[in-house]
């Protein structure tokens, strides 16, 4: 399986409040993009350590989602958007797959 380390340090920091919001939806979707390119092309290769469809993968994948839906401050009345306590649960939900993962 690929090391999913990176992902997960900059998971519990921002789980144990030593990452804002911001910082740590910038520092995950850069390795998630890394994770995603890196799967990719050991596709290609025929490689499949994360493996698409893994409960790894799809925790990574759920949680990029979830991010994409967080706002700090929602700009149209009426959206429905995740507060930063829900962003904090999707966090712990897939640290918890994560955990189970390797």
């Amino acid at each position: 399986m690929q090391d999913l380390s990176d992902i997960k340090d900059v998971m519990r920091a921002f789980e144990t409040g030593n990452l804002e919001p911001a910082q740590f939806i910038e520092r995950y979707n850069t390795l998630w993009r890394r994770l995603r390119d890196a799967q990719y092309a050991e596709i290609e290769a025929h490689r499949l350590p994360l493996g698409p469809g893994t409960p790894a993968a799809q925790a990574i994948s759920q949680l990029f989602a979830e991010i994409d839906a967080y706002r700090e401050r929602p700009d149209a009345p009426g959206e429905a958007y995740l507060t930063v306590d829900q962003l904090h649960q999707a966090v712990r939900e897939a640290l918890h797959v994560l955990d189970d993962s390797t």
